[in-house]
């Protein structure tokens, strides 16, 4: 529904690099509980993205963290990178940290900011600093959509 262009895109990708991944989702009781655990109520498109690929997807989004059994892990770790960083503007409660890169940066979203919230990025800086990049993409399928088409682009070449 929120991800549908994304979904087609990505098997025009698996086709186009010939890949066989395939997409391990997570259950409605997987989502619920993590709900449950970070006590707020995930925006549905994050929801959608969780039942389609939560719990990995082969070389799609390699070396990222974004796994439903990392999610804890990879939110303490932004926490903690935000700290050593000296950053003062703390995330919100409803902070939904879906993706870690490499421990240095890191992609978030607010709950309260409806079904399809932007998303924004974390990045630690080469001064030991951190920076936010509010908005870099409007809702999580914009962010799919340029991943997908990044890798396309890079292994196209390879």
């Amino acid at each position: 529904m929120y991800l549908d262009r994304a979904k087609k895109e990505y098997q025009k990708m698996l086709q186009t690099l010939n890949w066989a991944d395939e997409a391990k989702p997570c259950t409605v009781d997987e989502v619920k509980a993590l709900e449950q655990q970070l006590k707020l109520s995930l925006p549905l498109a994050y929801q959608e993205f969780l039942l389609w690929m939560g719990h990995g997807s082969g070389e799609f989004m390699r070396g990222e963290d974004f796994q439903f059994g990392q999610l804890q892990s990879i939110r303490e770790a932004a926490l903690e990178l935000m700290q050593l960083n000296n950053f003062s503007e703390p995330l919100r409660d409803d902070a939904v940290i879906f993706t870690m890169h490499q421990g240095c940066a890191f992609g978030f979203m607010q709950a309260s900011e409806g079904c399809t919230p932007p998303v924004h990025f974390y990045i630690e800086q080469e001064s030991g600093e951190g920076l936010i990049i509010w908005n870099r993409f409007d809702e999580i399928e914009g962010y799919l959509l340029d991943y997908i088409a990044s890798l396309i682009k890079f292994f196209s070449k390879s």
